[in-house]
């Protein structure tokens, strides 16, 4: 196994100018200069003139909440509760309810929603941003009788890229001994007028505004920043230090990681053409030799002919400080 470094940004690679990707790069690399700062600045309270679907990130959970339950409220619509249905001992899913952040949803047409599940085949993945524009079976789907929608209809929502999903219920469950212990079942959308950074992980925006002055991590501006393919497609609210900062223990491993990408680089320059094609061919014999192996025994271990075969595939991190787990 060799480390290979990409290197090209391909949210921002369209952007007009490379504002945001220097400031990005600065971040990144911990060589935040004056002159990031003041193109920051610039961005405090600016105007975005962007289409529908302007995000609004902050980096506590309260802030998001306040916000939504208000902008919910503003909705002349009726309200459709959606209860969570559980299954199982009531400790288990507590537990299940707060490790998924699982509790009762209030919708209305109009309100703007996001995905919280991957699920490519009903055409939406973790972060996907929509509205609600009715309720299937309601008989209405531009708010005139909503209230004839119950919480058994689903909701049909209108995502920014003009997709309309019907949502269903998702369940998550703990299973022991193939035996499902508990479970909680819940439509996969929470209130998405704001949204915290960390939940915006992953996420491309068209356009946010972003408050980081409340920013407790070192990282979390690099997230929220990154979200937007242009500069001129962000209002600051706020900004602190701590969100202009990266761990010097990243540092280290990115180091780290760029060196063995470079020598990996040097020594396939070095390759004929059917030299590389060979060293291809041979890499995918013994890999796949490796599972078959593994297969075999019935292990997913370390014991077997598996694991022996890919001995000389490790990477070598030696040049790379141990990196505590805290640090992450």
């Amino acid at each position: 196994m060799r480390v290979c470094y990409l290197h090209e940004q391909h949210r921002q690679a369209n952007a007009s100018g490379d504002e945001l990707l220097e400031i990005l790069a600065a971040i990144r690399s911990g060589t935040v200069t004056p002159d990031i700062v003041a193109k920051l600045n610039a961005r405090l309270g600016a105007t975005i003139a962007a289409p529908i679907g302007i995000a609004r990130l902050y980096t506590h959970r309260e802030n998001v909440d306040e916000i939504n339950a208000a902008e919910l409220r503003k909705l002349k619509t009726p309200d459709v509760i959606y209860e969570v249905y559980t299954s199982g001992p009531a400790a288990l899913v507590d537990k299940l309810k707060k490790d998924y952040d699982v509790d009762k949803l209030v919708l209305k047409i109009g309100a703007r929603v996001m995905f919280t599940k991957n699920n490519m085949g009903a055409g939406y993945v973790n972060g996907t941003l929509g509205e609600v524009v009715g309720f299937e079976n309601s008989g209405d789907t531009d708010g005139a009788s909503a209230g004839a929608a119950s919480p058994a209809a689903a909701p049909i929502i209108m995502t920014f890229d003009k997709k309309r999903i019907i949502a269903s219920r998702y369940q998550w469950k703990i299973d022991e001994g193939g035996k499902v212990r508990a479970s909680v079942a819940q439509l996969p959308l929470k209130l998405a007028w704001a949204i915290t950074v960390h939940k915006s992980q992953g996420m491309t925006l068209d356009a946010a505004v972003i408050d980081l002055g409340r920013a407790f991590d070192r990282g979390m501006g690099y997230v929220a920043l990154s979200r937007v393919r242009e500069l001129r497609n962000i209002s600051l609210i706020s900004f602190n230090a701590i969100a202009l900062q990266v761990s010097p223990r990243v540092l280290t491993l990115d180091a780290g990681f760029r060196a063995a990408s470079a020598r990996a680089e040097a020594d396939l320059r070095g390759f004929t053409e059917d030299e590389l094609c060979a060293a291809q061919s041979d890499f995918i014999r013994r890999a796949t030799a490796g599972a078959e192996a593994e297969a075999g025994n019935g292990s997913g271990g370390n014991a077997g002919t598996g694991s022996a075969t890919l001995d000389d595939l490790r990477i070598d991190y030696s040049d790379i400080d141990e990196l505590p787990a805290g640090d992450f």
